[in-house]
C-alpha cells in the first residue's frame, strides 16, 4: 500500500460518468427535441447524482476512520481506569463529543492522537 506525504505531488482528476462528447450529443442532438427547460433539469439531476457518487467513498472513509479511532480510545479510557468518568456524549458522522474529568487535560490531544493513527492506517 502506497502511502502519500504531505511532500507528495499528486493530481486530482474529475472522474465524471458523462465525457464531453456525451454533454455535446445531449445538448446539440435531443436539446431541440425535449426543449431547453427538460435538459436542464436533467443536466442539473446528473450533476447531482454525479457529486454524490463522487463523495460517498470520502464520507465512507471518514466514517471508518472515526469508528476505528473511538474503539481505540474507548480501550484506552477502559484500561486506564477512567470508565464512567470520560462519556462518549455524541458520534455523528464526522465528530465525537466526549465529557472528561478536569485533571485529564490533555484529553484532547489524545483524541488527536487516537485519530491521526486511525487515519494513517487508510
Amino acid at each position: 500500500m502506497e502511502v502519500l506525504h504531505t511532500n507528495d505531488l499528486f493530481k486530482v482528476k474529475l472522474a465524471s460518468f458523462l465525457t464531453d462528447f456525451d454533454r455535446k450529443v445531449l445538448s446539440e442532438l435531443y436539446q431541440p427535441m425535449i426543449g431547453y427547460s427538460a435538459l436542464g433539469l436533467f443536466m442539473t439531476l446528473w450533476s447531482k447524482y454525479e457529486r454524490k457518487a463522487l463523495n460517498s467513498p470520502t464520507q465512507g472513509t471518514g466514517a471508518i476512520i472515526l469508528k476505528d479511532s473511538q474503539i481505540n480510545l474507548f480501550n484506552w479510557v477502559v484500561d486506564n481506569g477512567y470508565f464512567g468518568k470520560c462519556k462518549l456524549v455524541c458520534l455523528c458522522h464526522d465528530e465525537c463529543n466526549w465529557e472528561f474529568p478536569k485533571e485529564l487535560s490533555d484529553f484532547p490531544t489524545l483524541v488527536k492522537t487516537y485519530m491521526e493513527q486511525s487515519a494513517a492506517k487508510y
